[in-house]
């Protein structure tokens, strides 16, 4: 015999009927299924709320918008003259894209994005800002924020026979932010 005093009993467990207080035997005791499925329920439930506030905020991009992005960065490469090349997709200038969403529930609306690298001169800079606000006037869409990077910063990660397996941007300096 053992003494209890100051001991813990499992959390599902419990003195035997008749036992001794000063006695360890102890039985089993079954877990309460429905309460531990009512907690579950909830923590359930409170997960979920907070995916769909947070999406309800931000919001996903659909198809369109970025169709729509898509559209207006072919329309800066054709109306502005790259000689630059991008790091991350060597075949193509160094103009990249991201679509802005609208969120479902508050109707917010992210701006796009078009993203520069290498284009340092502020009357490029200028001549490309004003292509966008020319394509946004024409094609009504939603705003675009336009960030010029001096230059882009793409690390090649290869395998060991050294094919190339992809890459991962470091980080990279800001020299103008534009929102039209």
């Amino acid at each position: 015999m053992i003494p209890t005093q100051g001991w813990r009993l499992p959390f599902f467990a419990r003195a035997k009927k008749g036992a001794s207080a000063r006695s360890l035997e102890v039985e089993e005791m079954k877990p309460n299924k429905h309460k531990a499925i009512r907690i579950a329920l909830i923590l359930l439930g409170v997960i979920a709320a907070a995916f769909l506030w947070l999406i309800s905020r931000i919001g996903i991009p659909a198809i369109s918008e970025a169709r729509e992005v898509e559209a207006l960065r072919e329309y800066v490469m054709q109306h502005n003259k790259f000689t630059e090349r991008s790091k991350s997709a060597p075949e193509s200038p160094p103009v990249f894209n991201r679509a802005g969403a609208t969120g479902f529930i508050f109707k917010n609306q992210l701006p796009h994005q078009l993203i520069v690298y290498g284009i340092t001169d502020p009357a490029r800079q200028d001549a490309i800002i004003s292509t966008v606000r020319q394509y946004r006037e024409e094609h009504h869409i939603r705003p675009v924020v336009i960030c010029f990077y001096q230059e882009e910063n793409w690390t090649i990660k290869t395998n060991t026979q050294g094919t190339i397996v992809g890459g991962s941007r470091g980080p990279e300096k800001l020299i103008r932010r534009k929102k039209i």
